[in-house]
């Protein structure tokens, strides 16, 4: 049987796995490796492994609030930035980049 512990934040989720509180979370990958990486003390860290094998695809949305003045210029401009990045390649790169 797992272990369930609530918890504020993925911080303090990682923190309860080194303490054996939890025993796995579900974390988006980049920002599972940002924390582990930026925010545990370097002794937590090695006691840590972030599976590579997603088990659900959830899409991530750009949101803009409706208060300011340009924002449909803004996610035009973000739309257009996005397709360049994946007709040029450079979204794939990035990614690869991030999973390092």
């Amino acid at each position: 049987m797992l272990a369930v512990d609530e918890a504020v934040d993925d911080v303090n989720n990682l923190k309860k796995l080194v303490y054996k509180r939890i025993d796995l979370f579900p974390l988006e990958e980049s920002a599972a490796r940002y924390l582990i990486a930026n925010k545990l003390d370097p002794g937590e860290a090695p006691q840590l492994q972030v599976q590579s094998k997603s088990f659900w695809t959830v899409p991530i949305h750009f949101v803009v609030s409706k208060k300011v003045d340009n924002a449909q210029a803004i996610m035009d401009a973000f739309d257009a930035g996005y397709r360049e990045l994946q007709r040029s390649r450079r979204l794939d790169a990035l990614e690869r980049k991030l999973r390092k």
